[in-house]
């Protein structure tokens, strides 16, 4: 009987590698990363797209795994999958922009009411045809929708910054608090209370940036 207490010891990228323990035995296993299996498809695809979560695809040392075993054709049981055990990413609901420039105006004012004719006034001003992923009806990730209000705070008029974007910025500061977002950077900074961050996390608008804790 194998023991069911496993954790991830070390993973060797460049060999392809891992080594796994058990606590309570202090028993070792290496295993292969043919064996290796992080998450759901759907996860994997999502963290894959993500520069911040890329990396949390390979084993995790410390974390528990579940383990499947085979005979090898030496007849000895070797690892066949290593299923690690605890979540690897959140993924948000896909939404089109408005929408989720709604919901996030109930929770930050600067974006309350920010409408079709504001957008319409504001797209002559910018370098950049912005109107296409503004007014779209395709459900988009909210890290995309993030990263085109990042994109504003370095393109956009200073009024209108000011007016609708105080809160968000591109360079960490003290008391903001990074997020993960796409487009020209991979995170942008929230100047919001802690209270406004948990209510945005809780109804999944945003992902804190993991590298920022």
């Amino acid at each position: 009987m194998h023991p069911d207490d496993w954790v991830i010891d070390t993973f060797a990228v460049e060999r392809a590698v891992g080594k796994m323990r058990s606590p309570s035995t202090d028993s070792e296993v290496a295993f292969s990363f043919e064996a290796w299996w992080p998450c759901e498809p759907a996860m994997a695809q999502a963290a894959q797209d993500s520069d911040q979560r890329r990396h949390l695809l390979l084993p995790q040392p410390g974390e528990p795994v579940a383990v499947e075993w085979k005979t090898s054709w030496r007849g000895d049981e070797i690892p066949s999958r290593v299923r690690r055990q605890r979540p690897l990413v959140t993924i948000l609901p896909r939404m089109p922009f408005a929408e989720w420039l709604q919901q996030m105006g109930q929770h930050i004012p600067a974006l309350s009411g920010l409408g079709a004719d504001e957008w319409s006034r504001l797209f002559p001003r910018l370098d950049d045809d912005i109107d296409d992923s503004v007014f779209s009806a395709e459900p988009g990730d909210p890290e995309q929708h993030l990263g085109l209000l990042a994109w504003l705070v370095e393109h956009a008029p200073a009024d209108f910054v000011a007016l609708r974007l105080p809160w968000l910025a591109n360079t960490a500061s003290s008391g903001a608090t990074a997020l993960e977002s796409r487009g020209e950077a991979s995170r942008a900074f929230a100047l919001v209370s802690p209270q406004v961050l948990e209510r945005l996390v809780a109804d999944q608008l945003v992902i804190v940036d993991s590298r920022s804790s």
